[in-house]
């Protein structure tokens, strides 16, 4: 990304960033998890994806926050 005149906005952006890619790891194991699940019958895997749909809402709710927050701070 390039470079802002304002650092906190740059800050900004790469922590919205990193969020997006921690949730896109996450949503790669949970398939990965789910297929494996169903696969081998296994309920205490599917469980855990079922928890770690939990932890993915909250890392959506975060990331709105976050860039509702951005958004309105920078307005014109």
């Amino acid at each position: 990304m390039g470079e802002h005149t304002v650092a906190s906005f740059d800050e900004d952006l790469e922590q919205i960033s990193q969020l997006i890619r921690d949730m896109g790891d996450l949503a790669r194991s949970m398939v990965s998890g789910s297929t494996k699940a169903l696969l081998n019958s296994d309920n205490a895997l599917a469980q855990r994806v079922v928890s770690d749909d939990a932890i993915m809402d909250a890392r959506q709710r975060e990331l709105d926050d976050r860039a509702i927050t951005l958004i309105a701070k920078r307005q014109p």
